[in-house]
């Protein structure tokens, strides 16, 4: 027999909320625990409300393909009166906000670095909830040479929300600088925003740092069009539908 799963779980009941708390430590070693390819280990938080559940996930220490993985998984799901859901791998889009029980969910990373002067590290987040889909990464590298280093950073952050009205935004910036003792003495950054469809806007800024001169400036925009408004779409009857693809 071969134990892939292993898991050291407690359990708390607190009265009279009531309130079910499952704490524990996990580990997932795959295809074998003597020589897994997927090896994940972490710690389990759980809890139970009759309002709410919560599942959150912390991944610490683990490996994947031979490259380090750490990060947060979490769920939420609303059971009140006004039900809700969310579920995330990294966390959430900068401009949303999440349920409370979700707050601060460490980014998912992933350690790509070579063993001598260069760092490559790559962070991510993909997220589900009630009313909107969320996807972002940030891929960062450093080779460093003495007291001399160069750096340079691709980031996207997109959410495409479908209530009270469809509508998305993204999100796209990078940069490349050279730095000495840590400080930056020459580099480019660019940023760019899209959001849509009702308005449409396009936003664009760039910045060149040239060693001596003064930094240079580039904004394109705020550009607006398709000005009409984007009502919610009307409210649609499961049971109105079936009964009239019933009746056809």
């Amino acid at each position: 027999p071969v134990s892939f799963v292993t898991a050291s779980l407690g359990l708390i009941l607190q009265l009279p909320g009531p309130k079910i708390v499952i704490l524990g430590t996990f580990q997932l070693a795959i295809p074998s625990p003597d020589l897994p390819i997927v090896n994940l280990k972490g710690a389990l938080y759980s809890e139970i409300t009759p309002d709410h559940v919560v599942v959150r996930i912390l991944l610490e220490d683990s490996v994947i393909a031979g490259l380090s993985v750490s990060g947060e998984i979490g769920v939420y799901l609303g059971l009140g009166a006004d039900p809700s859901f969310a579920i995330s791998a990294g966390g959430f889009h900068p401009q949303y906000q999440p349920p409370a029980e979700l707050n601060d969910m460490r980014r998912l990373t992933i350690d790509m670095s070579p063993p001598a002067i260069l760092t490559i590290r790559a962070t991510a987040y993909v997220a589900l909830t009630t009313n909107s889909f969320q996807l972002g990464g940030r891929l960062e590298a450093v080779g460093e040479i003495g007291p001399v280093s160069i750096h340079g950073f691709i980031q996207v952050d997109a959410i495409l929300r479908w209530a009270p009205s469809f509508s998305f935004e993204v999100d796209l910036s990078a940069g490349f600088d050279m730095r000495f003792e840590g400080v930056s003495f020459a580099g480019v950054s660019l940023s760019l925003h899209l959001a849509g469809p009702r308005p449409w806007m396009i936003h664009g800024t760039a910045t060149l740092e040239i060693p001596i001169l003064p930094d240079i400036d580039v904004e394109v925009g705020p550009i607006t069009w398709n000005r009409e408004p984007n009502p919610p779409p009307p409210m649609i009857s499961p049971r109105a539908l079936v009964l009239e693809a019933l009746n056809e």
